[in-house]
């Protein structure tokens, strides 16, 4: 479910337990694709966009990321300024140059090295990224920390985690 405000998630019957609080972006869903040191980068519409990302794939060939598949968010930023999804497409489908800088928020992980992790809990696959790859973070390839994604256990707690998270710069 995506929730905008916290009363939003008062309208969802049947939801306890734990619940994941995490920064997210206004962009285009993608996947990043490193396998045998193969790396694409694809649209949520499942297009290869490599070309268009190539910060992206710099930070990929790194050797300290191993074979993986990343879940994220492609965001264009005008300086610091992200810019809206409809301006993100409209950059990664067009011909022309700009300015503007394209940065990956990924958020989530389906495949670590040999393994494909789908399946696993997410509290497990966001801990193999804390551990693997937040440490790696740069300017065009960023990934959750502890700082910016927290797990709560109550409401309470998610709209105090929210606005911790939304307060930060």
């Amino acid at each position: 479910y995506r929730i905008f405000e916290i009363d939003d998630m008062k309208e969802l019957k049947g939801f306890s337990g734990e619940y994941i609080v995490q920064e997210k972006y206004d962009g285009m869903r993608i996947q990043a694709h490193k396998i045998d040191d193969k790396i694409k980068i694809y649209s949520y519409d499942e297009k290869d966009i490599t070309s268009k990302c190539e910060e992206q794939v710099k930070e990929l060939k790194k050797k300290h990321f191993g074979d993986c598949i990343l879940d994220g968010i492609l965001v264009l930023f005008d300086g610091e300024k992200p810019l809206s999804r409809a301006e993100v497409i409209s950059q990664v489908f067009s011909d022309k140059n700009s300015d503007f800088k394209l940065k990956a928020h990924m958020f989530d992980i389906i495949r670590h090295n040999e393994k494909t992790i789908a399946d696993e809990p997410l509290n497990d696959r966001l801990n193999i990224m804390f551990n693997n790859y937040s440490v790696h973070s740069s300017e065009y390839l960023n990934f959750p920390s502890k700082k910016d994604t927290r797990l709560a256990d109550s409401m309470e707690d998610v709209e105090k985690y929210a606005k911790e998270i939304m307060d930060m710069p």
